[in-house]
């Protein structure tokens, strides 16, 4: 894998879990809690979406 291939792969994670932790707080401040199930589903979509960088990097 190249370093620009492995960088992009990570920029795509930071995204992904950045936007998963916007999505979190939103729920937070608008006075619920986030269900375990909420948060396994973006545990999951985290770990599908670094995988799908992952094999994207190794391919370039």
């Amino acid at each position: 894998m190249s370093t620009l291939a492995a960088v992009t792969a990570l920029n795509d994670t930071l995204s992904v879990a950045t936007a998963l932790s916007g999505i979190i707080k939103a729920a937070q401040e608008a006075g619920r809690e986030v269900t375990q199930e909420e948060l396994d589903a973006a545990r999951n979509a985290a770990i599908a979406a670094a995988s799908e960088a992952r094999a994207a990097a190794d391919k370039s």
